[in-house]
């Protein structure tokens, strides 16, 4: 699979699991036919790969054993040519010949594997980005600020944010709520409607790309 199919495969999977997680929800707004149709839609991009990959795959194939049979059929009419001439003996035109389709066979079985090995490489960028990319949290220095106390007072103000793996698709924009000490609040909304992502930015596993977020002021 191209990276875009590889991209726009794990955006459906991300959709999929998330609806699984969440079905509940999903099942009390009625939703299933929406999150359906969203899969499907998310699932276009890498169909349409799939289907022109395969196309490519299909024609690379039938000319690939094309040319096999031909120099197959080549071969046989040539070898037979020398042997009725005298240029060979039967017993070396058949050496020659086991000889040649066992290279070409270590050959074509040493190209199979570019594939493979694009793939692994693809895999691995993919990790090494997410090890080599700088976090601009720290919570293990000692310079960030430690109350003694919180009341639990929390506000959030005007607060853009949008996900470091998902920098175009915006969560939030100009969010702000204001949740009173010693008070329960319910978060109530679809799946996808960044009710996990408020507490993950209340607990500062991500910072807004705009606004703040505050306890106790």
């Amino acid at each position: 699979m191209s990276r875009k199919a590889i991209k726009a495969q794990d955006e459906s999977t991300k959709l999929a699991s998330e609806a699984v997680s969440n079905h509940r929800t999903v099942t009390a707004f009625h939703s299933q036919n929406r999150i359906l149709k969203m899969l499907e839609k998310a699932q276009e991009g890498p169909r349409e790969q799939s289907v022109r990959q395969s196309w490519f795959a299909g024609i690379v194939l039938v000319f690939s054993v094309g040319i096999k049979v031909c120099t197959f059929c080549l071969n046989y009419w040539y070898g037979g040519k020398l042997v009725f001439e005298g240029y060979l003996s039967p017993r070396e035109y058949f050496q020659t010949t086991i000889v040649t389709v066992a290279t070409s066979r270590i050959i074509a079985d040493v190209g199979s594997l570019t594939t493979i090995i694009s793939e692994g490489q693809y895999a691995i960028r993919s990790i090494f980005l997410v090890l080599d990319r700088k976090t601009r949290i720290h919570p293990e220095s000692l310079e960030s600020y430690r109350p003694e106390k919180i009341t639990r007072e929390i506000e959030r103000c005007n607060v853009h944010f949008a996900y470091p793996t998902r920098p175009n698709v915006m969560i939030f924009q100009g969010f702000s709520i204001h949740i009173e000490a010693r008070k329960s609040i319910a978060f109530v909304g679809k799946s996808g409607s960044g009710k996990s992502t408020i507490i993950s930015l209340i607990e500062r596993f991500y910072d807004p790309l705009k606004g703040a977020v505050k306890i106790d002021g």
